[in-house]
């Protein structure tokens, strides 16, 4: 959700806004459309039934000879994210990111007022929380990092249509560090939007295909007045989506040891919106492979999951099992 991507931030290492803003731009662009970020309640985007007031989740290993019962306890998620830092000569270093926790709390009415990420020892390591204006027009979100101290607010602002414009992120003594804006067509599609600050300024175009339901990016980095990325055929991603708005279909290429790698993917979802099949097409070298990841779900009376089995190719990796709270 854009409104939150915008300061998650891993403040592990002491890095800048930038950089993460970098690994955004990269990673997570494809995630930004009308629908997020649009003032809708954070429980309506998360697609949670019912008047849930907190959530938490947590990862388990499949028992023994892929059972279904659950194992030892495991990461989120846990993998390397590229672009993490710019070095001196251009390139891109990355950091290894774990969570093993995740706790969120909601208001009446339904939006995020604190999300807590927690290490392996159930220590915090970074918490959120987000407030808001009596009208409910703009989020203001406060940033902890309890392992380094490190503390950095965010400010929300959306326009008379409730589309989210401008997020600024400020400082304890006040000074502005980076500042993206956002910009939408006559139909309030999220057509652009640029972050800017003295070390990275990255642009993201959005084209739309209404007809064939498809979404097409366009990204580029600039540090310095150098290409950090977008400068070659990377930097394109192509989305389809289905009536509901769910992605059924993501196209994108990366570079790898000098190779650029093709990747399609297809997903499939049950009548709720819950992803269930998810195929990857991955052509390297003129060789192209496959791989599929399905999930199964057990769901409580109020209709959310509260266990997510995943296999992948047949097998029973993990189960994630969320545990809810309801207001009365």
């Amino acid at each position: 959700m854009c409104k939150k991507y915008i300061i998650e931030i891993n403040y592990k290492f002491k890095i800048s806004v930038s950089v993460f803003l970098l690994l955004l731009s990269l990673n997570s662009c494809s995630s930004i459309d009308k629908d997020i970020v649009r003032r809708k309640s954070d429980r309506e985007i998360l697609k949670l039934k019912g008047l849930v007031k907190s959530f938490s989740e947590t990862k388990y290993y499949a028992g023994e000879n892929g059972s279904a019962m659950k194992g030892e306890r495991t990461s989120i998620f846990s993998d390397f994210r590229e672009a993490l830092k710019v070095t001196e000569n251009g390139m891109l270093v990355g950091y290894a990111y774990e969570v093993w926790k995740q706790i969120h709390e909601f208001n009446i009415e339904g939006d995020l007022v604190l999300k807590m990420d927690l290490d392996k020892r159930d220590s915090i390591h970074r918490k959120l929380i987000h407030s808001y204006t009596p009208n409910n027009d703009e989020k203001n979100t406060a940033f902890f990092d309890e392992a380094v101290g490190v503390e950095l607010k965010t400010k929300n602002t959306y326009n008379n249509q409730g589309y989210l414009e401008e997020a600024i992120q400020i400082y304890p003594d006040g000074n502005i560090y980076n500042k993206t804006s956002y910009y939408y067509d006559s139909e309030n599609n999220l057509i652009k939007w640029v972050s800017d600050n003295p070390e990275i300024k990255i642009k993201c175009k959005i084209e739309y295909d209404t007809i064939r339901k498809e979404r097409t990016e366009y990204r580029e980095a600039t540090s310095k007045g150098k290409y950090v990325s977008g400068s070659n055929n990377t930097n394109i991603r192509i989305d389809v989506f289905d009536d509901n708005e769910n992605r059924i279909r993501q196209i994108f290429n990366f570079e790898t040891d000098g190779e650029v790698v093709k990747v399609r993917i297809e997903t499939k979802y049950d009548k709720n919106g819950n992803e269930i099949e998810s195929t990857r097409y991955t052509l390297k070298k003129g060789i192209e492979t496959k791989s599929l990841s399905q999930y199964y779900y057990d769901f409580d009376i109020k209709g959310n999951w509260i266990n997510k089995y995943y296999s992948f190719n047949g097998e029973l990796v993990d189960i994630t099992e969320r545990k809810f709270e309801y207001f009365k």
